[in-house]
């Protein structure tokens, strides 16, 4: 949820939609919390950034080259991405 919102500019209520129907209150939620685990935890810290850079770098590769919104870490994401699983 935390890289969907962040790295893939997803609204609460799109992340909530996908994963089964949550709230949006629940996602808001679980991105707090990772935001306060990655300020309390040099490690959580670490892994979640390695995690967006792979995310960021995986969906340009997807997307066919380069775009406006990439060259900044911020690229967009149409439809699932490929590293999110069907349930």
């Amino acid at each position: 949820m935390y890289l969907a919102k962040h790295v893939g500019r997803w609204s609460t209520s799109r992340i909530g939609r996908y994963d089964h129907g949550r709230d949006h209150s629940t996602v808001c939620h679980a991105i707090n919390k990772v935001e306060r685990l990655k300020a309390t935890d040099p490690k959580v810290c670490a892994l979640v950034e390695s995690l967006a850079a792979k995310v960021a770098e995986s969906s340009i590769r997807t997307e066919g080259g380069i775009h406006k919104r990439a060259l900044v870490g911020l690229p967009s994401l149409s439809g699932r991405p490929d590293w999110i699983d069907e349930r």
